[in-house]
């Protein structure tokens, strides 16, 4: 009904409403803050699928600027081959990370989850093995 479908702002700072509108913050201001992340240039990127493991992999640059999205679709965890530009890469977001989880909320923060690492160092292979929690979203920064 047209009741139910009112916005109830009051909800908006109460459990998973306030984890659910901290992270699309912190989205918005990855997306204003990280140049190759606030500008669109469809020829300073890179996507790559990997069907198998229901992993697809965006890597955006700009000037100086790389950042590379790891979007991961299974069910379960996995282990993953990520191929990165060599050098040392930070993690600036893991939806995986217990803060963004309802157990964070119920539990406060106690929710156990192994994590993407905080960074990953990639040597002349050009590839790092990450940790990929289920339906997760990776954000990496080269440094």
């Amino acid at each position: 009904t047209f009741e139910q479908s009112r916005l109830r702002w009051e909800v908006q700072r109460e459990g998973q409403h306030r984890v659910t509108r901290e992270y699309y913050k912190t989205l918005l201001r990855l997306r204003c803050n990280v140049p190759a992340l606030a500008r669109l240039n469809k020829e300073d990127m890179d996507v790559k699928c990997d069907r198998e493991q229901n992993v697809m992999v965006v890597t955006r640059w700009d000037q100086q600027s790389r950042v590379c999205l790891v979007h991961y679709f299974g069910n379960s965890e996995i282990q993953f081959e990520l191929a990165l530009e060599e050098g040392r890469w930070g993690k600036i977001l893991d939806s995986g990370d217990a803060c963004w989880s309802a157990e964070s909320v119920e539990n406060e923060g106690t929710g156990a989850h192994r994590n993407a690492p905080r960074t990953i160092l990639v040597d002349s292979s050009g590839s790092a093995e990450v940790t990929l929690q289920p339906f997760s979203f990776l954000v990496f920064e080269k440094q």
